[in-house]
């Protein structure tokens, strides 16, 4: 997967950051049985801890996730420092 190559430098340099990294602008997280899904921090609207953590998201689309909220607030400010970072290095 490519970009155009019309696009502006400033935006292969951010965007090749996303192409390069397999798991592109989202977090992982795993589910009550052990398998793996990935949800972009961007879209959660409302997260809950109970026994397990529920995440809406923003388009009403619910998730049931075995991660704690602390771990993942900490894998969404990692995520921010890790695409924040990219854009510095480019400006």
């Amino acid at each position: 997967m490519g970009l155009p190559d019309n696009w502006p430098d400033t935006v292969h340099l951010l965007c090749s950051h996303y192409l390069q990294d397999t798991t592109g602008p989202v977090i992982e997280l795993t589910r009550i049985d052990g398998s793996t899904f990935y949800l972009n921090p961007d879209l959660f609207e409302v997260m809950e801890g109970m026994h397990d953590t529920h995440i809406t998201l923003t388009n009403g689309h619910r998730y049931v996730c075995a991660e704690t909220p602390a771990l993942i607030i900490e894998r969404i400010a990692e995520f921010r420092r890790t695409t924040m970072g990219a854009i510095r290095r480019i400006a």
